[in-house]
């Protein structure tokens, strides 16, 4: 919810920039209400503005998607960082319950994947789960393939 939060206030704060550089013309359109007197306008405004007045101020819409932009990359980066509290708050939660690692070595090493499973694994797993998600919703079949053993165990 964070990081959505995040993402539609860089694409509000990008359609307000634009409002503001485009001096609030009257052909902007309807504004959603004012603020002191200031139009505030629906984020998505800046979308259809973009698509009718583009050609005309393309340095204004360029400054308003690099705003875009920063607002995306900040909802990614708070993304990232929420994941690696939640990871090292879990990591730290197991080493006060169980007490398994004692050396600092290996909490060092704990605390390292913590962090690095942020960049990649967590991404790769819920594409994963989508899949998984998406074939159990079509009915598709799900067969694992022939599995052969391996290694003579109980003898």
């Amino acid at each position: 919810m964070v990081v959505a939060t995040i993402v539609v206030g860089g694409i509000w704060s990008a359609t307000q920039w634009t409002a503001r550089a485009l001096d609030y013309q009257p052909r902007l359109g309807d504004y959603w209400f004012d603020v002191s007197g200031t139009p505030v306008y629906y984020p998505w405004r800046l979308f259809e503005w973009w698509f009718v007045y583009g050609a005309y101020a393309p340095e204004i819409f360029d400054s308003a998607g690099l705003i875009v932009v920063a607002g995306s990359g900040l909802a990614v980066l708070v993304a990232i960082g929420m994941g690696i509290l939640l990871s090292v708050n879990g990591l730290l939660l197991e080493t006060m319950s169980f007490r398994v690692y004692e050396r600092r070595r290996d909490m060092l090493r704990l605390f390292l994947m913590a962090v690095l499973e942020n960049f990649g694994y967590r991404q790769l797993n819920t594409l994963w789960r989508c899949r998984g998600l998406w074939q159990w919703f079509s009915r598709r079949k799900h067969q694992w393939g022939a599995m052969r053993r391996s290694g003579r165990w109980g003898q």
